[in-house]
């Protein structure tokens, strides 16, 4: 068994004392606010014992979105990602919203970076290919922009949404990238793959039909036009 001495034994100890005064409201005479405190005090010490304690974790994560303390939050959460390496879906979700945090922070490169590291644990998660897809935009980052919302197109199950977020990877193609050539063939690419996704998709034909005509493929703009 864990000995007195033990630092998970320490852990344990606090952990027990914190829940307990959460369930049965112990802490004699002191206020709701001190005895919140209290049990804050308790996770912090088991934090103090072990930094990957994920209960602890949890507890500061959950009081710091509550407060919205967006600095705490986003440590707390990275935090309990690292805590997590057998969990990528776990693991994703707190770097996400980690990331989330830092854009309100403007602390625009550990935002983006958390993106990243979420897509790394769980390259098919959504909402961080989704968050680096607006990032990317606000920062006229138009390469990563076309990249990120191309993956979340990809990962989506819905047809429809899949469609959409093609589109918007091919419109961003289309209209911002610097290489005629990639603006030309990438961007149809992704429109096509819309197509495939969602054949109805008015917002695909819409900007597909266009570019088959300045390019003057007129066989692949009559196949086009046959499958409407």
């Amino acid at each position: 068994g864990l000995g007195a001495g033990d630092p998970a034994f320490a852990v344990a100890v606090h952990l027990d004392r914190a829940r307990l005064r959460r369930r049965l409201a112990v802490g004699g005479e002191l206020s709701e606010a001190d005895l919140a405190a209290a049990v804050d005090n308790d996770y912090r010490l088991a934090l103090f014992k072990d930094r990957r304690c994920r209960p602890a974790l949890r507890h500061v994560y959950a009081r710091a979105r509550t407060g919205h303390d967006l600095a705490q939050e986003a440590d707390a959460a990275t935090a309990l990602a690292d805590a997590t390496p057998d969990d990528a879906r776990t693991a994703a979700v707190m770097l996400t919203r980690a990331a989330e945090a830092l854009v309100e922070l403007d602390r625009t490169d550990d935002a983006r970076a958390r993106y990243e590291a979420a897509i790394e644990r769980l390259p098919s998660h959504v909402p961080a290919l989704v968050g680096l897809t607006d990032f990317a935009l606000g920062r006229q980052d138009w390469t990563r922009a076309v990249h990120s919302a191309e993956r979340a197109g990809q990962a989506l199950r819905d047809h429809a949404q899949k469609a959409h977020f093609l589109v918007v990877a091919g419109t961003i193609a289309q209209d911002r990238l610097a290489d005629p050539e990639e603006k030309l063939n990438h961007a149809q690419s992704l429109f096509r793959q819309a197509l495939a996704a969602e054949p109805r998709s008015a917002e695909a034909f819409s900007r597909l039909e266009p570019s088959l005509h300045d390019a003057r493929d007129f066989a692949a703009l009559a196949e086009l036009r046959s499958e409407e």
